[in-house]
């Protein structure tokens, strides 16, 4: 494309169709076509979920220790936005972006699948005190997540049982080991 002069969908769309095929060839209307917003695919709406994040831009960057409000509500954004999914989420993600607009995430597969928000909302935030950045870094994002979707039998290991009970701590734990 960077022979043709195209840096942007604006380039594509700015082109002749002759234009296009000569560069293309039979690929040259399906490009005119989607420059444009036309695409015939069918829609499939009731795809098969892989995760469920949510994420906040902040106005002016800001500390990490001040992330703590925005990951809790996150979490439950993420939580009740989760809930209607016959399938367990595995696992947990932080996702931060810095002020320089460097991304990084943190993870965690408990053992067990996730079975409350407040079991979210600890797990994101003990990934938070994952990140090793000195503490005047400053963020400009912050993203909370649900992925690794299983159904309930699926989700446990054989040998492990799902308890609904089971502290975060020892989960956190178990999934450090």
């Amino acid at each position: 494309m960077a022979k043709a002069g195209i840096r942007t969908v604006g380039d594509i769309y700015a082109m002749d169709l002759a234009t296009l095929e000569y560069h293309f060839g039979s690929y040259s209307l399906r490009l005119h076509e989607l420059a444009r917003g036309i695409d015939h695919n069918p829609v499939i709406s009731n795809r098969v979920r892989k995760q469920v994040s949510a994420e906040d831009t902040f106005p002016e960057d800001i500390p990490l220790v001040e992330c703590e409000t925005h990951i809790r509500r996150l979490a439950e954004k993420v939580w009740n936005a989760s809930k209607g999914n016959a399938r367990q989420a595995r696992t947990v993600v932080l996702k931060l972006k810095t002020k320089e607009f460097s991304s990084l995430t943190r993870s965690l597969t408990p053992r067990t699948p996730i079975s409350i928000c407040e079991d979210l909302t600890n797990i994101a935030l003990a990934l938070r005190e994952r990140v090793d950045l000195p503490p005047e870094q400053l963020f400009r994002l912050v993203g909370v997540g649900l992925s690794n979707f299983q159904l309930e039998e699926d989700a446990t290991d054989g040998a492990a049982t799902l308890n609904l009970l089971r502290p975060v701590s020892e989960m956190l734990l178990q999934a450090q080991q």
